[in-house]
């Protein structure tokens, strides 16, 4: 496997070379700070830009061309990382030795085409690829409330962080999508590149030469080119431990615990975190499964989630919301637990294991290993395998240390009648 990272005019161009797959995967990787009042705006343009073309004027015209370039496949994902948003749209393709020959110049030629030349006319974006994206975003915004899971952790931010970065809702918000209008969306549409950083990464079995040159030719864009806002959001300082109950009449509750990390550093975000976590609620070997649910059988399930550019811990368990009281003390005594170091060098050596192994299965998706670049490029992240070996020098006494910064900071439960 081969690495290679070059600026283009205001971009960045990551190529990676592995004859692994049989598909070649581009992403375009847009970031901005965020703004809660653009949330909206932004995956609508996303969505829209992706659905039609000014020269594929219909869904179903995009899709036979898809189906031309051997079942290619352009989608999109918009999400929040830390204090920015991103927005990454992508495109999936055959390999030529199995399609045919140059067909990733076609098909990059096609996914820039979508981006650079929308649906628009006067001024304005298509009136049925506007109608349909919008009538798509209210059903996903209107299902919100239906995922008990995810609705739970969405009010645990809303109250947890009221009015700052942690509470945004990267899906979105009902009341700013009733304000879009066509013209709004193309004035948006003519702003939003050029206040985005760029990195286009391509992985696949390429030639770097050939395919530096078809982006050169292609991807004539202007971006900007760096940003003074830090990735990592720095929360505040825990005042007090607030308990919020909402009753939604339903007998299996939702409860999900927020913790801010203080100011936990590179070694402890990288690797300790990562262990303190497996340890204490990821997985079948962890104290949550094993000491809450199995010996207590108190709860539908227990997990915990660390949030490397956000400094948060979360906790979400389904329960009886009878059980509130007896759970949140049980969890209260395993965190307590990881503080006072009553865990064993076996559990230590398992989470170790266990994270090498979701390593090496890294370089069996080409997302990932995107995934874990774009991490390297933007924080200095180190890679699967330099990983690996920092991974093993975490000891008992730095995750003691570690769970001394974690403290919950908010419990919230969705449930009852």
């Amino acid at each position: 496997m081969e690495y290679s990272k070059k600026r283009i005019g205001s971009y960045t161009l990551h190529m990676i070379k592995t004859d692994r797959f049989k598909t070649v995967l581009v992403e375009l990787l847009f970031r901005k700070p965020i703004k809660k009042e653009e949330i909206t705006i932004n995956n609508f343009l996303i969505d829209a830009l992706t659905y039609t073309s000014n020269k594929y004027k219909t869904r179903r015209e995009m899709i036979i061309k898809e189906q031309d370039l051997y079942g290619a496949n352009i989608g999109f994902n918009c999400y929040r990382m830390g204090n920015y948003y991103t927005a990454d749209i992508y495109l999936n393709l055959l390999d030529e030795k199995y399609s045919e020959k140059n067909i990733l110049d076609e098909a990059f030629t096609f996914l820039v085409d979508t981006i650079k030349n929308p649906n628009v006319k006067n001024g304005e974006f298509d009136v049925d690829t506007f109608e349909i994206v919008k009538k798509n975003l209210e059903i996903q915004l209107d299902r919100i409330k239906e995922s008990g899971d995810r609705f739970s952790i969405v009010r645990l931010f809303d109250n947890m962080a009221k009015d700052k970065v942690l509470s945004y809702h990267s899906f979105g918000y009902r009341e700013d999508l009733e304000q879009i209008t066509r013209a709004s969306l193309f004035e948006h549409y003519n702003k939003f590149f050029q206040e985005s950083i760029l990195d286009v990464f391509i992985i696949g079995d390429i030639d770097f030469e050939k395919t530096e040159q078809l982006v050169r030719k292609s991807l004539d864009i202007e971006t900007e080119t760096d940003s003074d806002v830090p990735l990592i959001v720095v929360n505040d300082k825990k005042i007090e431990e607030k308990l919020i109950v909402e009753k939604d009449g339903s007998e299996q509750g939702k409860l999900s615990i927020g913790c801010y990390v203080d100011s936990p550093d590179e070694f402890e975000r990288d690797y300790v975190s990562v262990l303190y976590n497996i340890i204490l609620g990821s997985g079948t070997d962890s104290k949550f499964f094993k000491n809450i649910r199995e010996k207590h059988s108190i709860c539908y399930y227990a997990s915990s989630s660390f949030s490397k550019s956000d400094n948060t811990l979360v906790i979400t368990s389904g329960i009886s919301p009878d059980n509130l009281d007896k759970m949140v003390s049980l969890i209260k005594k395993e965190m307590n637990d990881m503080t006072e170091g009553n865990f064993t060098e076996e559990d230590i050596e398992k989470a170790k294991k266990a994270y090498i192994t979701g390593l090496e299965e890294v370089y069996d998706y080409q997302s990932q290993m995107i995934s874990y670049y774009f991490s390297s490029h933007i924080l200095g992240s180190k890679l699967p395998d330099e990983r690996k070996k920092e991974i093993t020098k975490v000891t008992k006494e730095d995750i003691m240390e570690f769970s001394k910064k974690v403290h919950i900071d908010t419990i919230y439960m969705l449930g009852g009648k």
